[in-house]
């Protein structure tokens, strides 16, 4: 039921889109997620169909709570179901966390640049007790970051399913 280098595949393409439009298109999640059910169900017949169902259901409903409050966008709630019908249960739940915690790394390296932006160009930049919005620079934009405190989230996903690769 593993199929990771197709997985790997599937988020670097995701990452590219993610960071150039900052939406992940459906055919990349529908073909993989077709992809997984046709590849399982070919090796274990309906049963292999039924574990790669569960295995969808644990990567979408997470993600789609999360969605719910804002915290990522619809794209990457469809692009978790389908990597796990490729990658199967608990490597989806693995790449969940280890997509948290680089996002949340990530977030605090966006707040120190904010920080560094807010005290050396305090003159520069309207801000607030409850949000600080600075322009983003030439490479900030280039990594698809349009506002410093917006990130694509497939900056965090790439690492953790490297780091889920190499687990295995």
């Amino acid at each position: 039921m593993e199929s990771y280098w197709l997985a790997i595949l599937i988020v670097i393409i995701a990452f590219y889109f993610d960071v150039t439009s900052l939406k992940i298109p459906n055919w990349i999640c529908l073909s993989s997620l077709l992809f997984g059910y046709s590849f399982c169900m070919y090796q274990e017949g309906w049963l292999g169909g039924w574990w790669v169902t569960i295995a969808v259901l644990v990567g979408f409903i997470p993600m789609w709570l999360i969605y719910l409050f804002k915290g990522i966008g619809a794209g990457d709630v469809k692009l978790f179901a389908s990597l796990a019908a490729l990658i199967g249960v608990k490597p989806i739940i693995e790449l969940m966390i280890l997509s948290f915690l680089f996002g949340g790394v990530i977030s605090i390296l966006f707040i120190g640049y904010r920080t560094l932006l807010k005290i050396n160009h305090r003159f520069r930049y309207y801000y607030s007790n409850y949000i600080v919005e600075a322009q983003s620079t030439p490479t900030l934009i280039a990594l698809g970051i349009k506002k410093v405190h917006h990130f694509p989230f497939m900056l965090a996903v790439t690492p953790a399913m490297i780091v889920v690769y190499l687990l295995r």
